[in-house]
């Protein structure tokens, strides 16, 4: 009897609506009638009794337990609001969520292969493309953007200072005023160069004297390593005052290290802040006084509700205690289906205070900058997942994100797609308020080529496609309202892209040629110097060095006005431009090859390319933990200081003449 007067009263409670007071008031008026109810009754009547309170207690509770300030923040979360063309804002909660939701997915085996699901396993790699309790959030560490001097334009300090009266070179870099960071850099007096391949294992930069072809060491930065870290310095930058050193630490847990030197007297370099993000770094860019650091961080762990640092990036002072990135600076991708961020910090080099920061959840693979805008393109794994049902619409995507850096802060403002991939930074652009990418298009069958032109909203306006069908993209170079980019199979096609008409690329020539350019840059009006490969022309093979000179003073009929080979094997010349010296006012080519020298060229149009000199790159082999000609290529760079040229090697400089290339001095470290 009272199992069935139980149950019947079971199925009429229904939650309660109530209020906190309204709950707490019902809750007083069921405890006065209970006491004023008569001792002596019969059982019935005391059983009725009983269910009766039973079954006021269980609706109390349920009310009760719905109260907000009975839930977890990740139940209070509610769902993400996303609007179309802008990144969404996301609370640590909801990306709590976010990331506990995608980890079920993937224990339910997501992304494996089975009969009908498949996914193209590379996508999953590209979109990390460089290897991978808190005490407030970032917000707290914020400080004032610090004034700054602008830098040099590229390849060339034409306004050196009153301290130097030589002008010299700087870092091959792709946009005027954003310089990049190398692991060479010089103000005119003095060389700043990392050495790394030391029996000790340990990282230094020497800074080096250098007057008049004259070098002398005069102070070294070391980094010692311990037994449970690996560091390894990435690049550094060089202002006025202060010496940044960027430093990849890798052990337990991947971090990217920022160290701030004060080099005013460059014979005694003081350290003055290091700042530790959490993550891989992806890139990294300064203007003016102000490094944008990039890094990538992949959160394999579960996430812990309890500590935000378990599922958002982080950054250390100091050694303090690591702080959140604060909330209002996360968003995230449309469509986000990993536990990625890419993250941007503003930091200023003078005071070391991050003045800003961004982070996306989704991550990104590369960055384009400019003084006002960055964009960061992001490989869409999600478009990598397809069914047997749906194999011939696919084809892979890139998404894009919009920052606006033109008031000193970072602001997230609009989010787009295109089709395809892009090669590196040079396949995208900003020229007049619109955006320009170039990419490769893959299909589960095929590949093919597109030019994208989008508005300051990421929309796209125009669009050419379907270029080169089976090649793919090995370079780009915007100029204006032109750009070249090249692609290969057996051939190389450089094709010229009138941009002029945001709304109508055109596809203006192609120049079919052997071989291809793993860079493109400018050289004086009309012509364009090529960096890269030769190659069979019926095989695709290759076959040594090239370089060209294109002449595009008409961009109709783009021809290949002179080049040179040499017989040295290697097609990842020009693939680092940062190795690469090119000026035009100097009339010098540089680069390093595979076979342990380093070449420099001249140009003429009456005489075309001319040998000015064969060098040896510096060696301490005393030093060396390993050596291998491609090592010391990729990390060698020809600068020049007045009339001499120094010959920066891993572990050592040498000293020339501009007008003989004599050899002046040598310094091994």
């Amino acid at each position: 009897m009272f199992k069935e007067k139980f149950n019947e009263e079971m199925q009429k409670i229904k939650p309660s609506s109530l209020s906190k007071a309204q709950l707490l008031e019902k809750i007083n008026n069921e405890q006065q009638k209970a006491d004023v109810i008569p001792f002596k009754r019969s059982a019935k009547k005391g059983w009725i009794a009983v269910l009766a309170a039973a079954v006021a207690i269980c609706i109390v509770s349920v009310a009760v337990l719905n109260l907000p300030f009975f839930k977890s923040p990740s139940e209070l979360a509610g769902e993400i609001e996303y609007t179309d063309g802008i990144p969404a804002r996301v609370t640590y909660a909801q990306i709590y969520n976010k990331f506990s939701e995608i980890l079920k997915q993937q224990e339910r085996s997501y992304y494996t292969t089975g009969t009908d699901d498949i996914i193209l396993e590379d996508a999953l790699d590209e979109e990390m493309a460089v290897p991978d309790g808190a005490g407030g959030d970032l917000g707290s560490l914020k400080g004032e953007n610090g004034t700054a001097k602008p830098d040099s334009a590229i390849d060339v300090n034409e306004n050196a200072t009153e301290l130097y009266s030589e002008e010299y070179s700087t870092t091959n870099t792709q946009v005027a005023d954003v310089d990049e960071a190398d692991i060479i850099k010089t103000d005119g007096k003095f060389i700043y160069s990392v050495s790394s391949i030391l029996k000790s294992k340990n990282q230094r930069v020497n800074i080096s004297k250098a007057e008049k072809g004259q070098l002398e060491n005069v102070s070294v930065i070391e980094l010692k390593f311990n037994d449970s870290t690996y560091i390894e310095i990435s690049d550094i930058y060089l202002t006025s005052k202060t010496l940044a050193i960027i430093i990849n630490s890798m052990g337990e847990e991947n971090n990217t290290i920022l160290r701030l030197y004060d080099v005013s007297t460059p014979y005694a370099p003081k350290q003055k802040k290091e700042v530790t993000f959490s993550g891989n770094l992806l890139s990294s860019r300064l203007i003016k006084n102000n490094i944008y650091l990039f890094t990538n961080e992949y959160f394999y762990e579960k996430p812990n509700e309890n500590d935000v640092c378990s599922y958002v990036p982080s950054v250390q002072i100091d050694g303090d205690a690591p702080c959140p990135v604060a909330e209002e600076d996360i968003c995230i991708f449309k469509g986000a289906i990993d536990r990625s961020y890419t993250s941007v910090f503003l930091v200023d080099t003078e005071s070391g205070k991050i003045t800003d920061s961004k982070s996306t959840v989704g991550g990104g693979s590369t960055i384009y900058a400019n003084t006002k805008a960055i964009y960061l393109a992001a490989n869409d794994i999600s478009s990598s997942y397809f069914t047997r049902e749906t194999i011939d619409e696919y084809k892979n995507k890139t998404r894009l994100i919009r920052f606006d850096i033109k008031d000193g802060g970072i602001t997230a403002v609009a989010e787009g797609e295109v089709d395809g991939t892009p090669l590196n930074q040079f396949s995208m652009d900003e020229h007049n308020g619109y955006f320009r990418i170039v990419t490769t298009v893959t299909t589960a069958y095929d590949t093919k080529n597109a030019v994208y032109v989008l508005d300051s909203q990421l929309k796209i306006v125009g669009k050419t496609t379907d270029i080169a069908k089976g090649e793919r993209v090995y370079s780009v170079r915007f100029m204006g309202d032109t750009g070249y980019f090249v692609t290969f199979r057996q051939v190389d096609p450089l094709f010229a892209v009138d941009l002029s008409n945001p709304k109508e690329p055109k596809i203006l020539s192609a120049l079919k040629i052997p071989g291809f350019s793993n860079y493109m840059h400018p050289w004086g009006d009309g012509m364009m110097l090529g960096i890269g490969a030769d190659a069979d022309e019926k095989t695709g093979a290759v076959k040594g060095i090239k370089l060209s000179m294109f002449d595009i003073s008409d961009p109709k009929n783009v021809t290949e006005k002179d080049k040179e080979i040499l017989d040295i094997l290697g097609s990842d010349v020009g693939v680092e431009h940062k190795a690469i010296l090119a000026n035009f006012n100097k009339n010098l080519i540089g680069f390093a090859a595979n076979d342990g020298n380093y070449y420099l060229y001249s140009y003429a149009k009456d005489k075309g390319f001319t040998k000015k000199a064969t060098l040896k790159i510096p060696r301490n082999e005393d030093a060396e933990i390993y050596y291998s000609y491609y090592f010391y290529a990729q990390n060698t760079r020809g600068i020049y200081i007045g009339d001499y040229f120094y010959l920066c090697g891993p572990n050592g400089i040498n000293s020339y003449s501009l007008l003989n290339f004599k050899e002046i001095d040598s310094l091994i470290y």
